[in-house]
């Protein structure tokens, strides 16, 4: 069995404590390969800036990336990670954590 974060029903509340920095980008990156996100011409370390705005807590970087997941169909980001507003998913994921 592999390590990672399980598909529980949005709303569930399961404890398992902070993750580490490491972990943290881990699951930015591997959110990335799993839902194939074109990160040519990437200059801004996405990985890096979701587990900052989560603290290691897992329901903040969940909320980061639920932010992100939605920039990307925008018409004005095409799925390109490189078009994705930094300040506009940090104002969504804010919105998540109320």
């Amino acid at each position: 069995m592999e390590d990672g974060v399980s598909h529980l029903v949005s709303g569930y509340i399961r404890s398992i404590g902070a993750l580490t920095k490491e972990e943290s980008r881990n699951c930015g990156q591997s959110m990335f390969k799993a839902f194939g996100v074109d990160e040519t011409d990437v200059t801004h370390d996405w990985p890096k800036t979701l587990a900052a705005h989560a603290d290691c807590w897992p329901q903040h970087l969940h909320n980061g990336m639920r932010a992100l997941a939605q920039e990307l169909p925008r018409p004005d980001v095409n799925g390109a990670l490189r078009n994705v507003s930094i300040p506009r998913v940090s104002n969504t994921e804010k919105t998540f954590r109320h």
